[in-house]
């Protein structure tokens, strides 16, 4: 298994936004956030339990949440569509991914993989993606007893994230024959 380098979730977000920005998609805080916990997760499947980044997702209200994310971008409305300038403030946005490509330093099936991510989540919604993960275990798990409405910076389990969605892996496969 190729080792993933791991990055900094500043430059995974930065990247992400500016990917989706490329391919005329929207990207705003609360969609970046649910993006960021996918490509993690399955990340995990897809390289042998290796994390892309260090930083733990909390089960927040409206799905998982990267705190030190929520930080950089709170003064943008969670529904607010984002531009270039929110992610680079000089330069344009292939300049800025050439940049950070480098930076990142995943090999050519990483990054692979990497877009295909940003290209099936970064299709849907914020909305979309809020619901998605509210019907999965890990943010459930998380959440615990907690009502629908309560703030919580509860932390979601790397381990639930890797299980559940590698078994989500394994069952498509079986299904495909």
């Amino acid at each position: 298994m190729e080792k993933l380098q791991k990055n900094d979730i500043q430059d995974v977000a930065t990247y992400c936004g500016l990917v989706l920005l490329k391919e005329g998609m929207t990207v705003s805080p609360l969609k970046l956030q649910k993006m960021l916990y996918y490509i993690q997760a399955w990340m995990m499947v897809f390289f042998d339990r290796q994390l892309l980044f260090d930083d733990e997702p909390q089960a927040w209200v409206n799905g998982p949440v990267y705190p030190t994310v929520y930080e950089r971008f709170k003064s943008i409305s969670r529904y607010d569509m984002m531009s270039r300038n929110d992610f680079v403030p000089e330069g344009s946005i292939t300049e800025g991914i050439d940049s950070l490509e480098k930076r990142l330093g995943l090999t050519e099936s990483q990054f692979d993989v990497l877009h295909k991510l940003i290209a099936i989540y970064g299709s849907k919604n914020q909305d979309q993606l809020v619901f998605m993960t509210h019907c999965e275990d890990p943010w459930s798990i998380a959440r615990g007893d907690l009502g629908p409405f309560e703030n919580s910076d509860n932390p979601i389990s790397f381990e639930d994230m890797y299980s559940f969605y590698k078994a989500r892996y394994e069952a498509n496969r079986r299904a495909r024959g």
